[in-house]
This record gives C-alpha cells, sequence and structure tokens, in this order.
C-alpha cells in the first residue's frame, strides 16, 4: 500500500496560529489547486480520507469533483492541537512558553494543546483502520 499525504492549501491568514481552529483558504485556493492537480496524476487514488476540518475538506472535495472519487473524513487526522494558543497570531504567544515548545515539540504540549507525537499516535490509529 502506497500513502499519498497532502495538506491544504495556503490559508487567509498565516500569521495566525491554528490546528483545530477552522481557517479560512486564501482566495487563491482555485490557482493553488490547479497547480496541484497535475502533480497527482501519476497516482492511482483508491481512497480518500480528508479531515473534516472545512480547509481540508474543501481540497477533498475539489480533488473528489475532479476525479469521481468520494471522499470520508475522520476526525483524527485534524491537525495539531494548539490549545490555549489556538487563533492567537504567532508574535502574541508568550515568548518563553514558545521557546519551551519548540525545543522539544514533539514531547511537549502548547497549554491545553497535545504533542507531535499525541498527533502521530491519533493519525497511525486512522491509517491503520
Amino acid at each position: 500500500m502506497k500513502i499519498l499525504f497532502l495538506r491544504h492549501t495556503r490559508v487567509e491568514d498565516p500569521a495566525t496560529c491554528y490546528g483545530m481552529s477552522e481557517m479560512p483558504l486564501a482566495a487563491s485556493f482555485q490557482n493553488d489547486m490547479a497547480s496541484v492537480m497535475p502533480l497527482l496524476q501519476p497516482f492511482k487514488i483508491d481512497r480518500m480520507i480528508s479531515s473534516p476540518l472545512g480547509r481540508c475538506k474543501q481540497l477533498a472535495r475539489f480533488i473528489s469533483e475532479r476525479s469521481d472519487l468520494p471522499f470520508e473524513t475522520d476526525k483524527r487526522l485534524c491537525e495539531l492541537d494548539f490549545g490555549e494558543w489556538e487563533g492567537l497570531k504567532w508574535d502574541k504567544i508568550d515568548k518563553k512558553q514558545l521557546k519551551f515548545w519548540s525545543s522539544d515539540y514533539c514531547n511537549t504540549a502548547p497549554p491545553g494543546g497535545e504533542t507531535y507525537l499525541q498527533l502521530q499516535q491519533r493519525a497511525d490509529e486512522c491509517l491503520k483502520s
């Protein structure tokens, strides 16, 4: 089995810390996707699973409509939960907390959030199902 991972295209406000938060995609979405679609051509996609977040479903819907392949959603594929940092501008997050987190983000969670290891574990569960 081969797995192809795609991340959503650019968001409207990349200066915001988001993971579980809904973020609109940039106005350039159609153009961004037009440049991605040719990259998918060499792959035979048998199954498509998306995060249920709007920015991810929009991408999945775009691909689905052009490939006649339905998609399903699974919340285990949501991005990292940044906890108390969700929705804050990156430059407004306490610098000491940010430095502490970024020194070992695999094992350290933002306040009220999750670690990248926890994200990996839930994504792995999805891939095994």
